[in-house]
């Protein structure tokens, strides 16, 4: 009695080292596999944020160059605009200088002229009466001083003030923004937009104009960012006005854009692009990297659990050679071997 009663206590603590055996295997596996789970999370959200950082760079550099060629192209028509102004000038401006203008327009890539008079008014050499006394940003411009002006959709314009101490009359050439397109923007995807603004912030030109028609040629952009978000259009001409280039995220008319901005000021006259990138171009800048990070999560999650069924495999075994080596055992102390009882 006394026998079986030991037996059966070296029985149960075998069961218990058995149990504690089999809790520390399943604890440490966990701690393992949490732990592995948590180093792929963090790695997972640098990845994330490295691509992220790569997408802006890609876009962002995209953006300087579209500006780089705007200001370039806008700043050559504008240097040559009043270099024609200081001709006409110094060679004492004709009563009719129809054929001066003809001239020029057909050495020049300008497609409209016409010499205004001190008031802003008069006719262009295809006989269309302007007047551009109402035009913003006319009064503030000095004796032989040219700016860049949106006159009407298709044109930029050039505007030099002609006279000595005074302003005696304007230049006003035209420029199709046609052109413009086919030197700057001509390699714009169809996934995003570009416009280019002057300095109030009106579109000059507006590149793939998107179906919901919320960006024309003449209009305030950052009163059409108004609507989307206030806070975010006066950050926004806030880092544009100090030459801060910059990203935010805007839903125009239920079209979500991601834009990409940047400014650059070229004799005194600031040009600034703003490029609204579609979140399906932004994903596709990140696929390459995305996959590759998902490939290795998708390794590392396999092999963990490889690992782990490896072992609780391993563990079963062992536990049941274990439990037959104990009930043989038993056996054999149980059994008289000479009557087999």
């Amino acid at each position: 009695m006394a026998e079986a009663q030991v037996k059966s206590g070296e029985k149960n603590t075998q069961e218990k080292k058995g149990i504690r055996l089999q809790t520390l295997v399943i604890v440490t596996v966990a701690v393992f596999f949490l732990y592995t789970l948590a180093v792929l999370a963090v790695f997972s959200h640098n990845m994330n944020k490295a691509n992220g950082d790569l997408a802006d760079k890609v876009f962002g550099e995209q953006v300087k160059v579209y500006l780089a060629k705007s200001a370039g192209q806008l700043g050559g028509w504008r240097t040559a605009s009043a270099a024609q102004g200081k001709v006409l000038h110094d060679n004492v401006l004709p009563e009719d200088p129809s054929s001066a203008l003809e001239h020029y327009m057909a050495s020049s890539q300008a497609v409209r002229a016409a010499v205004l008079d001190a008031e802003g008014k008069g006719t262009t050499t295809a006989g269309t009466k302007l007047d551009i006394s109402e035009l913003p940003g006319v009064e503030k411009l000095h004796v032989g001083e040219c700016r860049m002006f949106f006159t009407e959709p298709g044109m930029v314009t050039a505007i030099t003030a002609i006279g000595d101490e005074t302003i005696t009359a304007y230049l006003y050439l035209d420029y199709s923004l046609t052109l413009f397109r086919e030197r700057v923007f001509h390699e714009s995807e169809r996934e995003y937009w570009c416009v280019v603004l002057d300095e109030h912030g009106t579109i000059l030109y507006a590149s793939n104009p998107t179906k919901r028609n919320y960006i024309n040629p003449g209009d305030d952009f950052y009163a059409t960012m108004a609507k989307a978000s206030e806070s975010e259009a006066a950050e926004i001409r806030t880092n544009l006005t100090n030459g801060v280039a910059g990203k935010s995220e805007l839903i125009f008319s239920g079209d979500k854009r991601i834009l990409y901005y940047d400014s650059e000021t070229v004799d005194d006259q600031t040009w600034t692009v703003v490029m609204g990138v579609v979140e399906s171009s932004y994903e596709a800048v990140l696929e390459p990297s995305n996959g590759k990070v998902r490939r290795l999560a998708a390794a590392m999650i396999f092999g963990l659990v490889f690992f782990v069924g490896i072992l609780a495999y391993g563990y079963v075994k062992d536990s049941d050679v274990g439990k037959k080596k104990s009930e043989g055992l038993q056996h054999l102390a149980e059994t008289d071997q000479l009557t087999g009882l």
